[in-house]
């Protein structure tokens, strides 16, 4: 089950709370209040799965993720969980309850599809701005929230509104 829940929290985070200078081509935040609080050494500011160690910070931590050439490391978000594991996207599939097709969709370079309500499309560019990277998140969510089933505490939470 999709976590709009959660979804709408790092949302709102990255709008209200992530520090003014956006770039979505790298997973965490550099140059930034941020950075000094936490020790991180490289990435951008608002990327969004980059600010989850930020919005939950007992569940995710910044640690170190293999490049794609197996020789370079960088500081990278993932669950706490999933120490050792070596994807970033495996722990947003994780959390969010989404599949890798989704979590590629809201947060990577170049992988947005319109399946997932993304229309009329956006495509992210490395230098995709906040809003273009939101509506993006929007769109999915309420994507999500029209194909997902209610769940059973919404349905009794309906029940008891109508009385």
């Amino acid at each position: 089950m999709i976590r709009i829940d959660r979804l709408k929290e790092l949302r709102d985070f990255t709008l209200n709370e992530s520090p003014k200078i956006f770039d979505f081509s790298t997973w965490n935040s550099k140059n930034s209040i941020w950075k000094t609080a936490l020790g991180i050494r490289c990435g951008t500011n608002g990327c969004l799965l980059g600010n989850a160690p930020l919005v939950w910070p007992n569940e995710w931590e910044y640690g170190m993720e293999m490049g794609s050439d197996n020789k370079k490391c960088k500081w990278a978000p993932n669950l706490k969980s999933n120490r050792g594991v070596n994807s970033v996207l495996a722990s947003g599939v994780e959390w969010f309850g989404i599949s890798m097709a989704q979590a590629e969709h809201i947060f990577q370079v170049n992988k947005q599809v319109s399946m997932f309500g993304n229309t009329p499309h956006i495509v992210l560019k490395g230098d995709a701005s906040l809003q273009d990277v939101i509506t993006v998140l929007d769109r999915f969510i309420a994507w999500a929230e029209s194909t997902q089933e209610p769940s059973l505490k919404d349905q009794i939470e309906e029940l008891i509104t109508q009385g």
